[in-house]
This record gives structure tokens, C-alpha cells and sequence, in this order.
């Protein structure tokens, strides 16, 4: 009888630990340039195109306590968002070199979170008449998801190609 419980309940155990699930891994990957399709537009609507990005950084710690965007169009804004999210790491991660002439970066913070498993991030950016809207979609976990038990403040930087020098720069969260 204890040879059952030594070795049939141990292997089964091991057995039903081995099942494999199915994952999906995203694409999008630090430094990847996305160009979003073109949407489709009635012709007496407003116009609209898509807009090129770079993703810079996206993680989950190191942000902001609240939720917050800013449009960063000089290098001592870029040394303030990276001074943030390097307040905690030794050594810190590199600052970018950005051509302030020619680009724009967009920072984005989630807030704190009580548990692990939530995002942000940038699902499209398109130019609509004078303003550029950046599309940000915020990502959680479902109630059923195990999850880490640790505060997170997710966050992601985009590198964006200027369009027009005084364009207005509007965010819209998409569910």
C-alpha cells in the first residue's frame, strides 16, 4: 500500500504538471517600428491617416503612482521620465538618443496596481485634420488569472515621428 502512495501519487502529481497550455507570445517587440493600416474613412468624414511609431521601453515596474501621459519634445523631459523609471535600478537604464527636430516621444503611465499582470500600451496613433490622437489600450488580468502579488506601475515610451510643428497631441483610451 505505501508503494502506491510513494510512488503512483508522486508520478501522477508529476503527470498532470506536464500538460501543456497553449501561450501566445506578442510579436511586438523594444525598438520594433509599427505601421498601423489605414483606416477607412467616409468621404464627408473628417480625414484621417495612420501614423508610424517606435516603441522605446514598456514594462511594468517603475512608473508613476498615478495615471499620467506626456508628450516629451526636449531632452530635459526625456531625462525626467528616465530619471523616474531608473529611481530604483542600479545601473539604470540608457537614456535614447532622440533627434528633438524630427520626433516626438510619447510617455505613458498606467497608475500603481495592487497585483502584477496589467500593461499600457500604444494600439495606434493616426492624424485627424490638425491633431495627432494616440490610441492607448490599458491591459488587465481577468479575475480567473493567477497573478504576481506585487505593486506595479506599468508604463511605455513611443518614439513618434513629428508631422506638423504645432500639432496638438490628443490621447484617447481604447477598451
Amino acid at each position: 500500500m505505501k508503494l502506491i502512495y510513494v510512488v503512483l501519487f508522486p508520478l501522477s502529481i508529476f503527470l498532470s504538471c506536464n500538460s501543456t497550455k497553449e501561450s501566445v507570445a506578442s510579436d511586438v517587440k523594444k525598438g520594433d517600428t509599427l505601421e498601423i493600416a489605414k483606416p477607412m474613412v467616409d468621404k464627408n468624414e473628417e480625414q484621417v491617416s495612420s501614423q508610424e511609431f517606435t516603441i522605446l521601453l514598456q514594462e511594468a515596474y517603475g512608473g508613476l503612482e498615478k495615471d499620467e501621459q506626456r508628450v516629451i519634445t526636449t531632452e530635459k523631459g526625456l531625462q525626467e521620465v528616465y530619471g523616474i523609471i531608473n529611481r530604483f535600478r542600479r545601473p539604470g537604464i540608457p537614456i535614447p538618443k532622440v533627434d528633438f527636430q524630427n520626433h516626438i516621444v510619447v510617455a505613458l503611465f498606467m497608475g500603481e496596481k495592487t497585483t502584477g499582470g496589467f500593461s499600457t500600451e500604444v494600439d495606434s496613433i493616426t492624424m485627424e485634420n490638425e491633431n495627432m490622437v494616440v490610441h492607448i489600450k490599458e491591459n488587465g488580468p481577468k479575475p480567473t488569472d493567477n497573478v504576481t502579488m506585487a505593486i506595479c506601475q506599468p508604463f511605455c515610451f513611443v518614439l513618434i515621428p513629428k508631422s506638423e510643428a504645432n500639432m496638438k497631441v490628443i490621447f484617447n483610451k481604447i477598451q
